[in-house]
């Protein structure tokens, strides 16, 4: 390549995107908490609002599932006699 490098870089300004409605209660309470702290230091912008939202509706799943094992068990048994794992594990991990 030939030419001279480019000065400027594109960048998006720096912005407080609107919470996603369909985000559950603990995953909207991850977003307000998260979403004041990278606005307050400058670097949230609104292109970020899908990954913010994938980021927390995991939370806020891992959080439900954690709340749910607290009163259960880890292992169960089947009707048929097996013991297995709850599948709240497989949310958890």
């Amino acid at each position: 390549m030939t030419g001279a490098p480019r000065r400027s870089v594109p960048r998006s300004k720096a912005a407080l995107p609107r919470c996603p409605d369909h985000l559950t209660p603990p995953a909207a309470r991850e977003w307000r908490r998260v979403a004041s702290e990278l606005h307050g230091m400058g670097v949230l912008t609104t292109i970020d609002r899908a990954a913010l939202a994938a980021y927390c509706q995991a939370y806020g799943r891992w959080v439900e599932a954690e709340e749910r094992m607290r009163d259960g068990q880890l292992l169960y048994k089947t009707p048929s006699g097996h013991v297995q794992q709850s599948p709240l594990l497989g949310i958890i991990n």
